[in-house]
């Protein structure tokens, strides 16, 4: 057993005491140097990209279940909801907990106008995909250009010398 940590229910409770000093000196030292904590990431944590035809988001759901999740669209905007009950199983004491979160809610706005109605989303291997089709409106049109025999009212004129 050489070389091995055994943690005893003193043990840890002496290292969370330690962490948390560790805490509160490491913010003191922040303040005292003007230093500002940042933010704390967003959860979950989403990729957003777009192409011709659509934008495209991925979230990292690990361990939620189709039915705790939940994506809503208007025209600019995606919100992406989940909730999972903490459960311990009956006649089970629970030890430790470290998986406390039970819900969130991300909101993304997006730069151009999307197509609620054609949202699609799915959930495989703790992954959700959100494929947002964009509105006609804000897709790029391609504009034929023709030739026409410019009348003389349409042709170019010279500028004056002076003119810039």
């Amino acid at each position: 057993m050489r070389g091995t940590l055994i943690l005893t229910p003193r043990i840890d409770s002496l290292s969370r005491q330690f962490g948390r000093v560790f805490d509160a000196m490491t913010r003191q030292m922040d303040e005292a140097f003007g230093v500002t904590p940042s933010q704390p990431a967003a959860w979950p944590a989403v990729n957003l990209w777009h192409d011709e035809g659509a934008f495209h988001l991925e979230a990292e759901l690990p361990g939620f279940s189709l039915d705790e999740v939940e994506v809503t669209a208007t025209e600019n905007l995606v919100t992406v909801r989940g909730r999972r009950e903490r459960t311990t199983p009956e006649g089970a004491e629970t030890l430790r907990v470290e998986r406390e979160l039970t819900h969130f809610e991300r909101t993304v706005g997006l730069p151009l106008p999307i197509d609620p109605s054609r949202v699609e989303a799915t959930l495989t291997n703790g992954v959700l995909r959100v494929n947002m089709p964009k509105a006609e409106s804000a897709r790029p049109r391609k504009i034929e250009v023709r030739a026409l025999s410019a009348p003389e009212t349409m042709q170019a004129k010279s500028l004056p010398a002076n003119a810039s």
